[in-house]
């Protein structure tokens, strides 16, 4: 089976990794010719989890190489939240013959997308691992977890057959769409607090901050209509935060290394929401508005 991952971030690069290992015929997309060119050259490094070390030789080309007509068993879309609507309106100009795809993004914004397009097989999910891009051809697996999926629409069962090692599991859920909100309510809890703070994702469970983000939580589930699980909601943010307490929140490091973050993807999303249901969440405007302010002074 053909797998084209596009998008050469954190996610992107285990994702090959891992994918590859396994023995999938697999290619990675690139936003530049300067990362492929440095993937080709240098191999697909990996710093895992217990800080042992391999390479791999991996299939790597810009994006914008790909030509009409080409044939894709699978297409991974690990692009951030903001890119991916440029991302498929440039693949469907191409029309490319693709059987499945498979959305691997935070929030809930591409969800709205997803109905419009003409692929036989859809796949939604959400990606539990911790990673750090150190560089354009070394991944840090900083965190064991999951990829989580189901499918929007189901077709020749083509995402099914990712069969991966222990430590790199994909799970299917039927209820692909309480799981991506569940992962949203955690990004909404952590991301923009940690970035806001310059905090690591375990310090958000210190005696103030936790209170600070009860606020936040509480404004969450308000909004879509949760409360009645709020304490398994709350208790599994709680064991997000201590599980991952010595990382850092992809938002955060998106601000430290200036760059564009998904405020939008995430927190933007909510606040439209809340407007829309007259919602009053003065806690996420606050923060929404902090790290907007942030992102205009970066560099």
């Amino acid at each position: 089976m053909r797998v084209t991952i596009v998008g050469a971030g954190a996610i992107g690069m285990l994702l090959t990794y891992y994918l590859t290992k396994n023995g999938f015929e697999t290619t990675l997309l690139t936003n530049s010719q300067r990362q492929a060119s440095e993937l080709m050259k240098q191999d697909l490094q990996i710093i895992k989890h217990d800080q042992t070390r391999d390479q791999i030789k991996v299939d790597a080309r810009p994006l914008r190489t790909l030509v009409g007509g080409e044939t894709i068993d699978l297409m991974i879309l690990a692009v951030k939240s903001y890119d991916i609507e440029n991302v498929l309106t440039y693949i469907s100009e191409l029309k490319l013959s693709i059987t499945s795809i498979l959305f691997l993004q935070n929030g809930m914004g591409h969800i709205d997308l997803v109905s419009g397009l003409s692929i036989q097989e859809i796949g939604i999910g959400i990606v539990e691992h911790g990673a750090l891009r150190k560089n354009d051809f070394t991944v840090h697996h900083t965190g064991l977890g999951q990829i989580k999926w189901g499918y929007y629409l189901e077709g020749r069962g083509m995402v099914r057959k990712i069969q991966t090692s222990a430590s790199f599991p994909f799970i299917e859920d039927e209820n692909w769409y309480s799981l991506l909100e569940k992962k949203w309510i955690v990004n909404l809890c952590v991301n923009p607090m940690t970035a806001a703070f310059n905090l690591k994702n375990g310090e958000l469970l210190l005696e103030h901050y936790q209170k600070m983000v009860r606020i936040i939580f509480e404004e969450v589930i308000l909004v879509l209509d949760r409360q009645d699980e709020r304490d398994e909601l709350w208790k599994y943010l709680q064991q997000v935060c201590h599980n991952t307490a010595e990382n850092y929140s992809s938002m955060y490091i998106d601000l430290e290394m200036n760059r564009k973050t998904e405020i939008e993807g995430i927190v933007g999303a909510l606040k439209k929401r809340a407007t829309r249901l007259n919602r009053s969440v003065p806690v996420i405007n606050f923060l929404y508005e902090g790290i907007k302010a942030r992102e205009c002074h970066r560099g």
